[in-house]
């Protein structure tokens, strides 16, 4: 991202209450406590339920951050060499500098969502597909309505793909995450129990999940979860290229069968138009599993060949930030799992 000052407000429809001479803007802050390269940044305060980042915004300006972004009345004379641009709502103008940041790229962008393995699958596709692609993905677990923009925001002239993660935990939120990250290729992991607390049903999760792959061309998905079926089988998606498997639906694209499953290897055969592939990788557990048969069948939607989605399965490791095996005091192991709360991924 390499924006002005006078370019984000006119992006936000912001109004500029004072601009002063200042260098590209190539870095969003908005944690008082993690500023990094002031003199290229763009601090953006947002007011949420918790807290309220303009609390801080004279902290950040004698760090020498110069640019604001405030949806408060402040005071301007308390910062004379800065440029402020108010809008009526910081977080909608974070969404849409990056609405317009993806509508730059015309490349190819993965946008995948589901209740659980998300990050796992973008981890593991952009393990599986570095070689071929310059690859922009999604930090960490970023895939809320602050995560998602600033993940997209990471794009840059050299990219050839995006693979980009979408969480909701409530209705209404999935839209702005469509909108901001255009996906051209879909992947929903599954419906389960996850953030369910704000909806009425698993039908509701996935029709809002879905919502996402509105002006996506393919998506995979497995039909295995009866939700996903049903929320995939409404008028705007007739004409998509719906990709599916199934461990017990022989209707699907692609039959799976698990041939052998052992405490380090599992084994699979993967059935379409009278072919059949084989594969093994180094995971046991059925998230795992579920996990790589989603990677490999974008892989041979975007026409790999069985060899190669084979020698690149080798290269995926378990991903720390999920059941690390820790040893604990007087002779204990401590199972790390705080990244998921929910008893599903437990």
């Amino acid at each position: 991202m390499h924006y002005s000052i006078t370019q984000i407000a006119e992006i936000t429809q912001g109004e500029i209450l004072q601009i002063r001479e200042a260098a590209p803007l190539y870095r969003i802050l908005l944690d008082s406590r993690k500023i990094t390269q002031p003199d290229h940044a763009l601090f953006i305060a947002i007011a949420g339920e918790r807290h309220d980042s303009h609390l801080y915004l004279r902290d950040v300006y004698e760090l020498g951050v110069g640019c604001f972004l405030v949806e408060k009345d402040i005071n301007v004379d308390d910062f004379k060499d800065a440029s402020i641009v108010k809008v009526e709502s910081s977080l909608k103008a974070l969404q849409q500098l990056a609405a317009f940041h993806r509508s730059q790229f015309d490349i190819p962008v993965i946008g995948i969502t589901g209740s659980n393995g998300k990050t796992i699958v973008k981890e593991w596709l952009n393990t599986l597909l570095a070689d071929d692609f310059v690859i922009a993905r999604s930090p960490r677990s970023y895939n809320s309505q602050v995560g998602v923009p600033l993940s997209v925001l990471n794009l840059e002239k050299q990219h050839t793909l995006g693979i980009f993660e979408a969480g909701v935990s409530k209705p209404d939120e999935m839209q702005k995450l469509a909108d901001i990250i255009q996906p051209t290729f879909g992947i929903i992991t599954n419906v389960g129990s996850a953030h369910i607390e704000n909806f009425t049903s698993r039908v509701q999760l996935a029709d809002e999940k879905v919502k996402l792959f509105a002006d996506a061309n393919t998506i995979v998905y497995c039909v295995d979860y009866s939700e996903v079926i049903d929320a995939l089988s409404s008028k705007a998606f007739e004409e998509k290229n719906l990709v599916s498997w199934s461990l017990q639906n022989n209707k699907a694209t692609y039959q799976v069968e698990k041939t052998s499953v052992t405490r380090r290897v599992s084994e699979i055969s993967i059935s379409h138009q009278d072919k059949k592939h084989h594969y093994s990788f180094a995971f046991s557990d059925d998230a795992s599993i579920e996990n790589c048969i989603h990677c490999i069948i974008t892989m041979l939607v975007l026409d790999y060949s069985e060899e190669t989605i084979q020698s690149r399965l080798e290269r995926l490791v378990p991903l720390a930030m999920r059941l690390e095996l820790l040893q604990g005091i007087n002779q204990s192991s401590l199972i790390n799992d705080v990244y998921s709360s929910d008893l599903h991924s437990l």
